[in-house]
């Protein structure tokens, strides 16, 4: 008796799992038409911004399945500019209330 109600539980559980991997989000077909075109194929905008400060998606990283999976692909490049205590009213605009709050809780940073 014992072992039919975990059988009856297990199942019950199973099932129950099986339903809640059938709920999606529903997109309208409109929305779904401008995935490869203006939007990239996980949703995204593939425009650059209109401050210049993000690029257009082109494409992402090329997959070469001959190259070193642990090696730093991004050695060569240089940071366009370090963000201080000293130049951070240059860049207040473009921070978040959490990256603000930092400097203040760090000002020697």
């Amino acid at each position: 008796m014992k072992a039919m109600k975990v059988i009856k539980f297990s199942a019950s559980l199973l099932a129950l799992a099986m339903a809640a991997g059938s709920a999606y989000a529903k997109v309208s077909t409109q929305e779904a038409s401008k995935l490869g075109g203006e939007l990239t194929a996980m949703g995204a905008q593939q425009a650059a911004n209109t401050a210049g400060t993000i690029p257009a998606y082109t494409g992402g990283l090329a997959q070469d399945t001959s190259a070193d999976p642990y090696a730093n692909i991004f050695a060569d490049e240089k940071p366009l500019f370090v963000i201080t205590s000293a130049n951070l009213a240059d860049y207040k605009g473009n921070l978040t209330a959490g990256q603000l709050a930092m400097f203040e809780k760090h000002p020697d940073t």
